[in-house]
């Protein structure tokens, strides 16, 4: 395990958006040590695209699901000390990695809605309006009780392959969200979780954010 961070950039079927998710990434005023692409079984020109930035990538046969092809990454293509999730449909700001708190196990943050459906409040989300678009505002409460930790969190790589890495949820009357339960997990066994309460993710709301 070395220092640094691995960014992960996951897509299924994003071509058409993952050039922007790629760039933004690129564009980080500090760079990461490592840009993984990982195609999840995509019929589409993913993996094409991935090539053209010169980046390295995993290409899949099938699509796995996002469970299985996360832990795949975490468990057998980790070597940093901290990771960090991206879906190739999303996108950063410039300075998302400068403004991580890196001494924590798991740094999160507020999150840009984009999107055709950016507009779509769910059920428990505290937004505000400002400039133009719709901010997803975290307050860090109960870990046990709700999720508060977005899924594109930079988090250490070592504790949480220690935990068990990610895993459904089980019980019925919570929603099933396979980062949430890696969450609990880290920081049950004495993890730290710091949240920056700046809009440093663009999250992508459409059609095919549960198209798996």
């Amino acid at each position: 395990m070395t220092n640094g961070i691995t960014v992960v950039i996951a897509s299924y079927n994003y071509g058409h958006l993952i050039a922007q998710c790629i760039e933004s990434v690129l564009a980080q005023t500090i760079k990461p040590t490592r840009i993984l692409v990982v195609d999840d079984g995509s019929s589409d020109n993913t993996v094409e695209i991935a090539n053209k930035y010169g980046l390295e990538v995993i290409q899949r046969k099938n699509n796995l699901g996002v469970i299985e092809n996360y832990n795949d990454v975490l468990f057998n293509h980790i070597k940093t000390k901290k990771v960090m999730f991206l879906g190739g449909d999303d996108y950063l700001n410039p300075q998302y990695l400068e403004k991580m708190n890196l001494d924590y196990d798991i740094v999160s943050c507020d999150i840009t809605l984009v999107g055709p459906y950016a507009h779509k409040v769910r059920k428990g989300m505290r937004t505000e309006f400002k400039d133009g678009y719709w901010i997803w505002r975290f307050q860090p409460t109960n870990i046990l009780r709700k999720n508060y930790i977005h899924g594109s969190s930079v988090f250490n790589a070592e504790l949480a392959k220690r935990v068990g890495g990610y895993e459904a949820m089980r019980n019925r009357k919570m929603k099933k969200e396979e980062d949430w339960k890696c969450w609990r997990k880290m920081i049950g066994a004495g993890g730290t979780h710091f949240h920056v309460p700046v809009n440093l993710l663009f999250y992508r709301q459409h059609a095919f954010n549960n198209n798996r």
